[in-house]
């Protein structure tokens, strides 16, 4: 196009040159405007394919908020459906995507489209602490809620999106404070039995969401407490017999994870689930399903009184089985319960002081502390064996979790020592890891209560066969003479 000073050296030449050049300048002008109109289309195609990323406008009063362009061809839509041009002609007015808060009043829109279109873009923006926090406290957890229980009517799609930015905003303690407050639980637990397939599963995940999370301190129990108080443990209960070994899973584990805190143990042997999970430590129930079963378990043993009510239900036997025969993952966490089980907390009482005990003069969470119950039930032998398993890392500090508990009982000293229990005790002294090390040095000094024990211990030391192994032999004397001593 021709530059503003060739117009002016052209003002003094002929009308006719003047016309020419004037013509020519539209014709350039028009050919600029087309080219620009072409690069904003072929921008907005590429914003609307699927692999395209949403950037939400934070809006104002968020601190460090900047206007950016959503992206996304949801977010495009959602623009479109509120009446906002995604194609501004050139000189109109440029308007912003939808903030976080608007996104979020969309949930509750008129029609399921714009729900639908407002959820995905939620969703992709969840994977943002900042951006989880602004949908919290701009109300998004009771709408989505509201639509989780509505999802006859709303569909089954709707329901299954709200169910993931629910489980997503529960990694979050407002979340989880929010999502209980808009009274998630009894809602979902009611249609908890008239569901299946995915959306009982993604019920199921969200509830052991709500009660997972360690973060805010004793925030998670009460919010484990307040969803016991709110009747989930009859519903995980029964969600154990389940067909699916999905939703098996899924209930073990958030039964577990309601369990860890120490004042929801008795409410939850008491409310039967004991039985059931013993069941689910056998082959039938599938490897993951052993595994979240044993680990469960071991989460119910955070009191004495939970733990004598899996002695007496015959626990130690079961998990000594799955010991013996369970894939790894399940040896691991059995080897967990066992050390569990086999742990005396004299602390206890004020969890069990908690609740209404009408016999408080009795001792009733005394222990068997000789150590019959879990010789009896065949537990030193294969502990013994999973301490040795150089391949399962996780299985031998369990393992030796477990045997430093046996060994603070007397009986169990000699059982230990005949299944071997010396050698791999010193060896995981010598090269386990951080936490092995530490449980293998304690079991040692349990077990060191004589001269000649100790001599035993120092005698299961490997002979050097070079320099190297000699420093190291020396190293590791050092080590036990430090423990046991």
């Amino acid at each position: 196009m021709a530059s503003p000073g060739d117009y002016r050296q052209r003002r003094g030449a002929p009308a006719a040159t003047r016309a020419a050049f004037v013509a020519a300048a539209r014709s350039s002008m028009r050919r600029s405007t087309a080219m620009a109109r072409s690069a904003s289309q072929a921008a907005v195609a590429a914003a609307e394919r699927p692999d395209a990323q949403l950037a939400v406008s934070q809006g104002p009063g968020t601190p460090g908020a900047t206007q950016k362009p959503c992206k996304s061809a949801s977010a495009t839509r959602l623009t479109q459906a509120a009446g906002k041009s995604a194609k501004p002609a050139l000189g109109d007015r440029y308007r912003p995507p939808p903030t976080l808060p608007e996104l979020v009043a969309m949930l509750a829109g008129e029609t399921l489209g714009i729900r639908t279109q407002a959820l995905q873009s939620l969703q992709a923006c969840a994977t943002r602490e900042a951006d989880r926090s602004a949908m919290v406290a701009s109300g998004a957890p009771d709408l989505l809620v509201a639509m989780v229980a509505d999802m006859p009517r709303v569909g089954l799609d709707l329901g299954r999106m709200s169910l993931h930015l629910l489980t997503s905003l529960a990694t979050e303690s407002a979340g989880r404070a929010a999502i209980l407050a808009a009274g998630a639980v009894p809602s979902f637990l009611v249609m908890l039995p008239r569901i299946s397939g995915e959306p009982q599963e993604l019920v199921l995940s969200l509830l052991g969401a709500l009660a997972a999370r360690d973060a805010g301190g004793t925030a998670a129990d009460r919010v484990r407490a307040e969803m016991v108080a709110q009747g989930v443990l009859p519903s995980l209960i029964a969600m154990l017999s389940n067909p699916s070994t999905r939703a098996v899973s899924l209930a073990t584990a958030a039964l577990g994870h309601v369990a860890t805190f120490h004042g929801n143990s008795i409410p939850v042997v008491e409310a039967g689930a004991v039985p059931p999970l013993l069941d689910l430590l056998l082959p039938g129930a599938g490897p993951e399903v052993q595994a979240q079963a044993a680990w469960a378990l071991a989460k119910i043993c955070s009191t004495n009184r939970g733990r004598n009510v899996l002695l007496e239900a015959g626990a130690p036997a079961a998990l000594a089985e799955l010991l013996k025969a369970g894939p790894p993952g399940a040896k691991a966490q059995a080897a967990g319960a066992l050390a569990a089980l086999a742990t005396r907390d004299p602390k206890d009482r004020m969890h069990i002081g908690a609740f209404d005990t009408e016999d408080d003069d009795q001792d009733l969470d005394a222990l068997p502390l000789d150590g019959h119950i879990f010789l009896d039930a065949g537990v030193v032998e294969p502990l013994v064996a999973l301490l040795g398993d150089s391949a399962a890392s996780e299985g031998r500090v369990q393992a030796a979790h477990a045997v430093m508990q046996l060994a603070v009982r007397h009986r169990l000293h000699e059982p230990l020592i005949t299944a071997g229990a010396l050698p791999v005790l010193v060896k995981l002294l010598s090269d386990g890891s951080v936490q092995s090390q530490g449980y293998a040095g304690a079991a040692l000094r349990f077990l060191a209560v004589s001269e000649q024990r100790l001599e035993a211990i120092e005698a299961a030391i490997p002979a050097p066969t070079s320099e190297d192994d000699a420093e190291q032999q020396k190293r590791l004397l050092r080590k036990i003479r430090h423990y046991c001593r």
